[in-house]
C-alpha cells in the first residue's frame, strides 16, 4: 500500500516542482505538432487512468465479471507483459494511444494542475483501497478492449508506469521551454 502511495505522490510532486515556473500558455504549448503539450499530457493521465473508474467501482462492489478471454492466463500474461513493457519510463519506442484515451484539445490549462492534483488523490484512493480487497491475480479487463485482459496487479503497475514514463515526458518538455 505504501508502494503505491509514495510512488503516485512522487510523481505528484515532481509534476509540480517540474512546472511551477510555466505559466498557462508554456503548459498548453506543443513542442512540435507531433507531440503532445504538457497539458495535454496530463489530461491524458487523467483520461485514461478515469477510465479505470467502473472497473474499479464494479470490483470493490464485487459485481465485475470479467470477460471470457479472462478464463485463460496466459492471455492475461501476454497481454498484461506486453502493455506494460510499452509504459516503462524507458522504453524508447513511442506509442500510439487508443482513441479512448486521446486528450481533449480544448483543455483549460490554468485548471490542468488541480485537475490532476485532485486526480492523483483520487486514483490513490481507488488503488489503495482496492489493494487491500482485491487480489493481484483477478484478471480484468482493458476499458479499452474487453477482449485484452490482464491481473490487477498488473493494471496497478501499468498505471504508475504510465505515469512515470509521462513524467519524463514532462521533465522534457518543461526543460525546453526554459531554453
Amino acid at each position: 500500500m505504501s508502494d503505491i502511495t509514495s510512488r503516485i505522490d512522487l510523481i505528484t510532486q515532481e509534476v509540480i516542482m517540474t512546472t511551477r515556473s510555466l505559466n498557462a500558455k508554456e503548459l498548453g504549448m506543443r513542442p512540435d505538432e507531433t507531440k503532445w503539450s504538457i497539458a495535454e499530457i496530463l489530461d491524458h493521465i487523467i483520461v485514461l487512468n478515469t477510465s479505470y473508474f467502473p472497473i474499479f467501482k464494479s470490483l470493490r462492489e464485487g459485481s465485475y465479471r470479467p470477460p471470457f478471454t479472462g478464463r485463460f492466463r496466459f492471455l492475461a500474461a501476454f497481454f498484461g507483459n506486453f502493455i506494460l513493457k510499452s509504459v516503462q519510463p524507458n522504453e524508447v519506442r513511442k506509442t500510439k494511444t487508443m482513441k479512448i484515451w486521446v486528450p481533449n484539445t480544448n483543455i483549460d490549462a490554468t485548471r490542468i494542475m488541480d485537475r490532476f492534483k485532485t486526480h492523483q488523490e483520487e486514483i490513490k484512493d481507488y488503488l489503495v483501497t482496492l489493494k487491500d480487497i482485491v487480489s493481484p491475480e483477478v484478471i480484468i479487463n482493458s476499458p479499452a478492449n474487453r477482449k485484452i485482459v490482464y491481473t490487477f496487479g498488473t493494471t496497478i503497475e501499468i498505471i504508475l508506469s504510465h505515469e512515470e514514463r509521462h513524467l519524463q515526458q514532462i521533465i522534457t518538455i518543461s526543460k525546453s521551454l526554459k531554453l
